[in-house]
């Protein structure tokens, strides 16, 4: 069953990839439970019901133009939980500013659908929620593994920048070097 679940993971990003909710919807249990990274700009709390996910995913779509949100590692950690590293690419609708991050996520499946998504800063804390610690993670394992060096940015040091204008206010937020 690892491998389906695997790719049920990776269908759900090809969907988004194509701008596809209702296909990515498909894959997503009745019952389900989803929350962003705790504290992030688009963390509202727990989320519950496709519903939900769905205004979720779409909100990133109304945000950002070209949005894209590519899984550059997905892991079948076991017991119908799988872990993915996700990069995310768009340009802010409101302001032009390009905007790239990568995030992790840990899923479970249950009868073939997501229930529960949950969402993490890094690939090292969602392996950690799933139950596993990186050095426990075989090349076995893994469902793609497209960029070998995702492991080595994901475990350095936040370094970016987002500017901005709003209401003629201009804004800068300057992140770097800030332990992750």
């Amino acid at each position: 069953m690892s491998r389906e679940n695997v790719e049920i993971v990776r269908s759900i990003y090809t969907a988004r990839e194509r701008g596809d909710i209702d296909a990515a919807a498909e894959f997503w249990h009745p019952e389900m439970s989803w929350r962003a990274v705790e504290g992030a700009p688009d963390d509202v709390g727990e989320m519950h019901g496709i519903e939900a996910a769905r205004r979720y995913v779409e909100d990133w779509f109304d945000t950002f133009d070209d949005f894209r949100s590519e899984p550059e590692e997905v892991i079948d950690v076991g017991d119908d939980r799988v872990v993915a590293v996700i990069q995310i690419t768009g340009r802010a609708k409101s302001s032009g500013i390009p905007t790239e991050m990568r995030y992790a996520s840990a899923s479970t499946i249950r009868d073939g659908k997501i229930v529960r998504v949950r969402e993490y800063a890094t690939r090292a804390e969602a392996l950690k929620a799933a139950g596993l610690e990186e050095s426990a993670v075989s090349e076995d394992r893994l469902g793609v593994r497209e960029l070998s060096d995702a492991d080595e940015r994901l475990s350095r040091p936040l370094d970016w920048e987002i500017r901005g204008r709003t209401r003629g206010i201009e804004a800068k937020l300057d992140v770097t070097g800030v332990e992750r």
